[in-house]
C-alpha cells in the first residue's frame, strides 16, 4: 500500500509541475511574442532603409560619373557619406553641375547636413 501511495504522490508531483512547466511556457511565449515580432520588424525596416540608401547611393554615384567624370575617392566617400535625404538633394542639383567643382561646392555647402536619419 505504501508503495502505491508513493507512486501516486510522484505522479501527483509531476502532473504538476508539468502543469507548471507548460503555463510558465505559455505565459512566456505571450511576453515574447510581442517583442519578438517588433524586433523582426524593426529588422526589417532598418535592413529596407539601408537598401535605399545603398541604391540611392549607387544612382547618384552613377549620375555624377556621367555628368562630371571621374570623381576621386574622397568625394566620393563623402557622397557615400550622405543619407537618403541628402543623396535625393544632391540628385536633384546634380542636373546643373558641369563640373567637379561644382559637386565640391554643394558638397561644403550641405555637408553639415550629412547626419543620418
Amino acid at each position: 500500500m505504501e508503495i502505491v501511495t508513493s507512486r501516486m504522490e510522484q505522479g501527483t508531483a509531476q502532473g504538476i509541475q508539468q502543469r507548471i512547466l507548460q503555463g510558465l511556457q505559455q505565459g512566456m511565449r505571450q511576453e515574447l511574442e510581442p517583442l519578438l515580432d517588433r524586433l523582426f520588424l524593426d529588422a526589417r525596416l532598418q535592413g529596407f532603409r539601408q537598401g535605399m540608401q545603398q541604391e540611392g547611393c549607387s544612382l547618384v554615384m552613377r549620375q555624377l560619373a556621367r555628368k562630371i567624370g571621374k570623381i576621386p575617392d574622397a568625394l566620393l566617400e563623402a557622397v557615400r557619406g550622405l543619407n537618403l535625404s541628402m543623396l535625393e538633394e544632391l540628385g536633384d542639383a546634380l542636373l546643373d553641375f558641369n563640373r567637379r567643382e561644382d559637386l565640391e561646392a554643394w558638397l561644403r555647402e550641405h555637408g553639415d547636413r550629412r547626419v543620418e536619419m
